[in-house]
């Protein structure tokens, strides 16, 4: 350790930066190899213990790896840094100017706290206009084709500017109830902290809560089990432009992988002509295994995770006191939103190919979640919109409502 104090200001910096880096690193990695379900306990001890191995043995020999490093190219890299941690500052401070001039490439990618103003065309000339708060999952995040062809005008708020009010969305895609209110608490503590935004709660004029009926339950078992990572949060929001090299290189590696599985999919399903998928009593052939009516949990799991909603839809109401205007849309599963007959193969989410019901059963089961949500929205006080029968009214006459690239929302 003697090395330390020999050396100059700047190399000392330097290898500040690096453990810091590999640090940061070895969070990220977690992040990224957290899969449903989660990491046990002892693979995250180990991986962190690799990283600490690594950084302890840098320590030990990095004198002999800094001598080898020309003090220009330490220069360079410092001064590199430098500028990039200047301009996430000001990219930060700026967001919610510039984000709307940004590439959807770019703001999907970097920490999805920036993207709660990005359906706000008039933002943020009208600043002082009432805010309608949305919380929810990908469905108010506006997934669809829309969302995959990068249009401007995507998703179900995406014509904001015709609105009397700016849009908030902190409705996240693969979020259920609990991660969306604690996306609102963080975010905007982030937005009004450190950019330009003013305080937007004090015009808070109306709350959007949009239930998917199709995975939300789901999402919310593995929430209550999944602890929030606030330092990946936090981090990516104050470091977007590192983020977003770091989101283009995992994802350039996760394409190389899905292109290798896909090629050996393709060689195995070669000869399979007949699709597997279910077709609509109205003669509307689907893509997928449709999402279904929570059809796989157990009666212990569902009230589980009803209470989850119920309590999340609680706590959005003591978060914002202030208005009286809180709206629930309930939005159908894919399933739920066609009509068929018998044997029905849905999406699984206990790591099958697919689960098998039958139509009846799905509806039967819809109805029922439907009764169930509504009665405790409207307890809580909130105005219950059911949109399942609009869709299945498009959906009977052959007409499509989700596709044909996204056959997993509207």
């Amino acid at each position: 350790m003697n090395f330390l104090k020999s050396m100059n200001w700047t190399k000392k910096i330097n290898i500040f930066i690096l453990i810091i880096f590999l640090i940061l690193f070895n969070e990220i990695t977690l992040e990224f190899f957290d899969p449903k379900p989660p990491l046990s306990k002892s693979a995250v001890l180990i991986i962190r213990l690799i990283d600490i191995f690594f950084i302890i043995l840098f320590l030990f020999f990095g004198e002999k790896v800094i001598k080898k490093i020309n003090k220009d190219v330490l220069i360079i890299i410092f001064i590199s840094f430098l500028l990039l941690f200047s301009l996430n500052v000001v990219f930060v401070y700026f967001s919610p100017q510039i984000i709307k001039f940004l590439p959807q490439d770019i703001v999907r990618e970097i920490s999805p706290c920036y993207r709660t103003i990005f359906h706000n065309l008039n933002f943020p000339k009208n600043q002082n206009k009432k805010v309608e708060v949305v919380f929810g999952d990908s469905f108010s995040e506006g997934y669809g084709d829309e969302f995959l062809e990068s249009d401007e005008e995507y998703g179900i708020f995406n014509k904001a500017i015709k609105h009397d009010k700016n849009i908030f969305i902190f409705g996240r895609g693969g979020h259920g109830s609990i991660f969306t209110v604690l996306e609102y608490k963080r975010c905007s503590y982030l937005l009004e902290k450190f950019t330009s935004l003013e305080d937007f709660k004090k015009n808070i004029d109306g709350v959007t809560f949009v239930f998917y009926e199709g995975n939300d339950l789901n999402n919310n078992l593995r929430e209550i089990k999944k602890k929030p990572n606030n330092l990946i949060y936090y981090t990516r929001f104050y470091l977007p432009i590192f983020d977003y090299g770091r989101a283009k290189i995992y994802s350039l590696i996760l394409n190389l992988k899905n292109n290798i599985k896909n090629e050996n999919n393709n060689f195995k399903n070669s000869k399979n002509t007949i699709s597997p998928y279910p077709i609509s009593n109205s003669g509307i052939s689907l893509k997928i295994f449709p999402q279904a009516a929570a059809l796989e949990l157990s009666q212990k799991e569902f009230n589980l995770s009803i209470a989850a909603l119920e309590s999340s839809i609680y706590e959005i109401k003591r978060l914002i006191p202030n208005t009286k205007d809180f709206k629930f849309l309930y939005i159908p599963s894919v399933a739920s939103s066609y009509e068929f007959e018998g044997v029905l193969k849905t999406q699984s989410y206990k790591n099958k190919e697919f689960y098998i019901t039958t139509g009846d059963k799905n509806k039967k089961s819809s109805i029922k979640l439907r009764k169930i949500v509504a009665e405790i929205a409207q307890d809580h006080g909130w105005k219950f919109c059911d949109s399942t029968s609009d869709l299945i009214s498009i959906t009977k006459m052959g007409q499509a409502v989700h596709g044909p690239k996204d056959w997993k929302h509207l």
